[in-house]
């Protein structure tokens, strides 16, 4: 029997679907800049109340730390130049339920090596910059829907990164080699929004 095939791809909205954010807890971090006035519209527009701010990554840290959970971060990966990290001390450091929070990264730089390092670090999802509401608003829908499990083993915590698991490579071991090789620095063009979901995208195969 041929492998099933489970492709999770991105949910689409349409002019019915409903998501309320009015309960929702959301952490926003990015540099103190007036243009980021424009995320805080959007979130408000979204129905979310009462956002929290941070300014720099010990502040959204020891906000994780603390009570109640947060149902969602948006993190701006130009922000002291210090996103990525921030998301991996999330998934590494602070305590449950909110080292697992969906974190969405937002990036006004997004060649093939800066995504890798987004979803290597533990991101869901990248955004790129520019902003546009409803491309913000499907990826919150999206995070609200998908189906990845987290996972947590050495060098690694956050929501599987594969794009198909077909189990161990033969004769190998059962983490890929690369792993946690460091990323170098950005080179190659920006890539799409589709594409940067395409890269994200999970499918999974399952022999039969």
């Amino acid at each position: 029997m041929p492998p099933a095939e489970i492709s999770l791809d991105k949910p689409s909205l349409d002019k019915d679907d409903r998501i309320n954010l009015g309960q929702a807890r959301v952490m926003l971090l990015q540099a103190p800049r007036p243009a980021n006035d424009i995320l805080t519209q959007m979130v408000h527009g979204f129905g979310v109340r009462d956002p929290i701010h941070c300014h720099t990554v010990e502040d959204a840290l020891d906000r994780a730390r603390a009570k109640p959970p947060l149902d969602l971060i948006v993190c701006d990966a130009d922000a002291e130049g210090q996103s990525y990290e921030f998301v991996r001390r999330l998934r590494a450091e602070t305590p449950e339920p909110n080292r697992f929070s969906p974190v969405i990264l937002l990036s006004g730089h997004t060649p093939l090596s800066h995504v890798t390092r987004a979803r290597d670090c533990g991101a869901n999802f990248v955004v790129a910059k520019p902003l546009r509401a409803l491309v913000l608003l499907e990826r919150i829908f999206w995070v609200s829907t998908e189906q990845r499990i987290f996972l947590e083993v050495p060098g690694y915590a956050g929501p599987d990164r594969r794009f198909q698991f077909l189990g161990p490579p033969p004769g190998g071991p059962g983490r890929r080699a690369g792993d946690e090789d460091a990323v170098g620095a950005a080179d190659g063009p920006n890539l799409t929004q589709d594409e940067i979901d395409g890269f994200m995208r999970l499918t999974t195969k399952i022999a039969g």
